[in-house]
């Protein structure tokens, strides 16, 4: 799996990986235990402005419903546990919850102007292009959540990096504690057919 949480793409993933007469063994999500969050967390702490100079909004995918998948609780046990040690970093979500609204609104009311937007998503694409980062409205007339904060005053950014000349924004896949903890949770999904 190269997913962040167990979300509806995970368990889809786990239904469509049964077949008779083939043993079939699954890599957990990025985020499968509080020690590999912990460990994305020591890294991407970084990124994060100080609290006098602004707050982080940590981006996620979400889950639209609430029942499909374990992911919705864990978006909110991750915003818990992000609430116990920062006081200006924020979790929002696409879809489902903690939601834009919420997230934007706590970022809003934060005293510091800058507004650092951390994608917690492997890639930062589409998402984090459009929906995050857009700069015009979408075709819906909705802005971005870098608009709608640019539009109350913010200054907003996005960690970025470069490859072969190229700026992109900077996804989880881009650390290497991401790839590390892949890499051992591919380990564990061998070491289950032993």
């Amino acid at each position: 799996s190269l997913h962040i949480f167990p979300g509806e793409e995970y368990l889809h993933m786990q239904r469509q990986a049964v077949l008779p007469g083939l043993d079939i063994s699954i890599g957990e999500p990025l985020m499968a235990t509080w020690e590999d969050a912990l460990k994305i967390l020591n890294v991407v702490f970084k990124e994060f402005p100080s609290p006098d100079e602004g707050c982080a909004v940590l981006a996620g995918h979400g889950s639209p419903n609430t029942y499909a998948a374990p992911s919705t609780a864990v978006y909110l046990a991750f915003d818990r546990l992000l609430r116990s040690h920062f006081q200006n970093v924020f979790l929002g979500s696409v879809e489902g919850v903690p939601d834009r609204k919420e997230a934007l609104d706590r970022a809003k009311a934060y005293p510091g102007r800058h507004v650092r937007f951390i994608p917690l998503m492997l890639v930062a694409g589409d998402h984090v292009m459009n929906d995050i980062m857009g700069d015009k409205p979408g075709g819906d007339g909705e802005l971005s959540w870098a608009l709608e904060l640019k539009k109350a005053g913010k200054f907003v950014d996005c960690p970025t990096v470069k490859v072969r000349g190229k700026t992109y924004f900077k996804g989880l896949g881009f650390y290497d504690v991401t790839s590390e903890i892949f890499i051992e949770h591919i380990h564990q999904a061998l070491r289950d057919f032993m």
